[in-house]
């Protein structure tokens, strides 16, 4: 703080002084705007959050998997999304082995639950849910309803569906 003579160092010490809390005076400020846009920031950090879940809630229910639950969904990035997607597998369809095994178990699966159902055409019983296995779990009411029909048909004249 010793510069020259007498008047250049008060000078100069009164600059310093009045320097120091002007840049105070501008930490503060700068604090102050930061806590400011850090809210806003954060407000719009969740705003943009909700947006994008909605969206892709909205994208994944029209062309993805309907089955998966909002949580399953929010934790998805878009890039997953869109690999769910109807419109990514028409685009880039899976001709592997595993595929092709999992297609022909589910038609298994098919036929057997036609052939069930044709066993069942083919015959006059009411339907059990012990005979049919788990095709009408939950109970819709589908086998009372179907032996309902028939008693009102055999009541009408006896005859077949």
């Amino acid at each position: 703080m010793e510069a020259g003579t007498a008047n250049v160092q008060t000078s100069f010490e009164t600059f310093a002084e009045r320097w120091s809390w002007g840049v105070r005076a501008l930490v503060q400020s700068g604090n102050e705007i930061a806590e400011v846009l850090d809210l806003s920031a954060g407000r719009y950090y969740e705003m943009d959050q909700q947006i994008s879940n909605t969206f892709k809630q909205m994208f994944t229910h029209l062309a993805g998997n309907p089955h998966l639950s909002k949580a399953d969904i929010e934790k998805m990035d878009w890039g997953q999304v869109w690999e769910n997607s109807n419109f990514n597998t028409a685009r880039n369809p899976d001709y592997s082995a595993s595929s092709f095994s999992d297609a022909f178990s589910h038609m298994g699966d098919n036929v057997s639950t036609l052939g069930q159902v044709g066993q069942y055409l083919a015959s006059d019983d009411v339907p059990d849910r012990d005979s049919l296995g788990d095709m009408f779990v939950p109970d819709t009411g589908v086998a009372a309803k179907v032996a309902e029909i028939q008693q009102a048909q055999q009541a009408a004249g006896g005859g077949n569906k």
